[in-house]
């Protein structure tokens, strides 16, 4: 019965991809994503790929961050620079995973 499982993991995940513009400091650290050190406005980037939060809140499903006080946060915006600028928040490992499904579901098909 691993179907099950799997297939409710990917279920889960694919709502969860955010495609709209982020802060360049706030790219996943790839490519060419510099990531600015600045504390003021940053300039939005756009992705080609959708990107994932780190984190997620259980039973809503939210974005959540922690800041070094120990503090819980929803928008990544309200954390100290040091650590909104020095962690990478979002990364795309979520499009690898659903390219894996793919060929996974393939092979295990009933």
């Amino acid at each position: 019965m691993p179907q099950l499982g799997v297939g409710a993991h990917i279920s889960w995940l694919k709502p969860l991809k955010q495609n709209e513009s982020l802060p360049t400091s706030l790219l996943p650290r790839c490519g060419k994503a510099a990531r600015a050190r600045s504390s003021g406005n940053q300039p939005l980037a756009r992705r080609a790929r959708p990107i994932w939060s780190r984190s997620y809140q259980i039973g809503t499903d939210r974005s959540i961050f922690g800041d070094r006080d120990k503090t819980i946060h929803n928008d990544v915006n309200e954390l100290s620079r040091e650590r909104r600028n020095g962690y990478a928040w979002f990364n795309s490992a979520g499009n690898s995973v659903l390219a894996q499904f793919k060929s996974w579901a393939r092979l295990h098909a009933e």
